[in-house]
């Protein structure tokens, strides 16, 4: 456990496939250490060992695996895991790149854009919404949207909101409504 941090901090690998059983730091321990080096980064875990009672699987999901292989390994079904797994990682590194450049893009205009789910709750908020209105994102991110709304307004806004519940415009991240 102890060798396997130490090669994890020299060269951070895409997935580790580790053991429950090993000398010194158990696999349990050694996952959630690999876990707090790689944090903020994702790297998949796979804990294969002869461990096969429900405590121990618990304890491997806990300590952050994202998969469990009892042995004897079936090596087709190890290959297959590991195969969507990193599909998988290659799936969200794309879309955590998507995400930047439109953050970039977002935040780059000097209109106030704010989304919020079918609840009124927002989430999403850039920095022109940060100029218009003067909250941070970390103030108003998980805050209702009536905040932002004057109080003679209020009324015709939670009617008008309803409305586009209602209408399904909500429903769809590709669909919006603006209001000036």
């Amino acid at each position: 456990g102890v060798d396997a941090l130490k090669l994890f901090r020299a060269d951070r690998p895409d997935l580790v496939l580790l053991d429950a059983n090993l000398p010194g730091l158990d696999g349990f321990s050694t996952c959630e250490g690999l876990k707090n080096l790689a944090a903020p980064d994702v790297v998949p875990v796979i804990m294969v060992t002869a461990l096969n009672d429900d405590t121990s699987v618990d304890m491997a999901f806990a300590a952050g695996a994202e998969e469990y292989v009892a042995k004897p390994i079936n090596w087709a079904v190890l290959r297959h895991r590991i195969r969507l797994i990193l599909e998988r990682q290659k799936t969200l590194d794309s879309l955590q790149k998507s995400e930047g450049r439109l953050r970039s893009v977002t935040d780059s205009t000097a209109d106030a854009m704010i989304s919020v789910d079918s609840s009124g709750t927002i989430n999403f908020w850039n920095k022109g919404a940060e100029r218009v209105f003067g909250y941070s994102e970390e103030d108003i991110i998980g805050k209702p949207i009536t905040l932002l709304v004057p109080k003679e307004l209020q009324r015709d806004h939670e009617d008008a909101f309803a409305q586009a519940v209602e209408a399904g415009a909500l429903r769809f991240p590709e669909q919006s409504i603006e209001s000036l």
